[in-house]
């Protein structure tokens, strides 16, 4: 396989205002263990999995709605991408923890069968998709 680098996707902390309002800030890692976290997609690679997993209990929602839903009725906290926007979804805000957000991100990677890019068209798009992933 032949492959890109894309960029990244950034992965911040979210959860319901009424889900730890009575823990201190910033959450501790334990805060964060013994409630239920909500996750995007059960199938995904195992070391990201390992990576983002903190909670014993994990919900695995595969629809976005269901997981805004969960979030909203604070049915657990998420470790979710920007480009979800959760911090707009209603009773949600980003929650400010003992391992901060900063590096915490998923680079995306672009792969294609050897050879490939030899086709007029998979050749254009391989150039072209790191600038179309920067205008995101």
């Amino acid at each position: 396989m032949e492959w890109r680098a894309l960029g990244t996707v950034d992965l911040r902390f979210y959860a319901a205002d009424s889900l730890f309002h009575d823990a201190p800030r910033p959450l501790t890692l334990l805060n964060l263990s013994l409630t239920p976290q909500l996750v995007m997609h059960r199938r995904s690679d195992d070391q990201i999995a390992r990576r983002l997993q903190i909670s014993g209990h994990t919900l695995y929602m595969n629809e976005i709605t269901l997981l805004r839903h969960a979030l909203e009725q604070g049915r657990g906290w998420g470790f979710l991408p920007d480009h979800l926007r959760p911090g707009e979804w209603q009773g949600v805000s980003e929650i400010a923890t003992e391992v901060g957000s900063q590096g915490l991100n998923v680079t995306m990677v672009m792969l294609w069968l050897p050879g490939m890019n030899k086709h007029r068209m998979l050749s254009d798009i391989v150039h072209e998709a790191p600038e179309l992933w920067q205008r995101r």
